[in-house]
């Protein structure tokens, strides 16, 4: 099918208001913002010089047409790749948290006893929270005996220390 005079549905570009828009990010992420949307205007520019230089062309110039409409559909194909690629790349992106979230959040970190015990909370929700809250854990053996010594480092700096009692294959290995 030929397009004729007018965008065919199916070639339609997205709207502008996909573009990446800044939102208190930092230098960086303005810069990246920007960047993405010079790439967007500079496909859909490609985009709309193909289609306007395809309905140029005269009908009686079979050759140069069929020519002009490869150009066209490989724009169209280059932007929409590239508005592919953009969905990935916002879709990894962190986003910013709104501040009723934020608020959320605090709240919950407040009260952790509660999330941990209530029924909503799933085992895997517990383990992803301690991957969360435990940055490490220094484990050693004291001599050759059944006791363990505990050192928990939390995110954020504060240690726990602790001592455990394992079990042991001998029994002169107890203390």
């Amino acid at each position: 099918m030929s397009p004729l005079c007018c965008w065919p549905p199916s070639h339609r570009l997205p709207s502008r208001s996909r573009w990446p828009r800044p939102s208190r990010p930092s230098t960086g992420s303005q810069e990246v913002n920007r960047i993405w949307r010079q790439r967007l205007e500079r496909a859909d520019y490609a985009v709309d010089r193909a289609r306007r230089q395809y309905q140029l062309a005269e009908p009686e110039n079979r050759l140069v047409v069929r020519e002009l409409e490869r150009n066209w559909e490989s724009a169209l194909a280059g932007r929409q790749q590239l508005g592919e690629e953009y969905d990935r790349f916002a879709a990894v992106r962190p986003r910013f948290l709104t501040a009723a979230e934020r608020e959320q959040i605090r709240a919950l970190a407040g009260d952790l006893p509660a999330v941990w015990q209530a029924s909503t909370t799933t085992d895997a929700d517990r383990k992803q929270l301690m991957r969360h809250l435990i940055e490490k854990i220094h484990v050693t053996v004291v001599a050759d005996s059944e006791r363990v010594t505990v050192q928990v480092t939390w995110a954020g700096g504060h240690q726990t220390d602790g001592e455990v009692v394992r079990p042991v294959s001998r029994l002169d290995q107890l203390s």
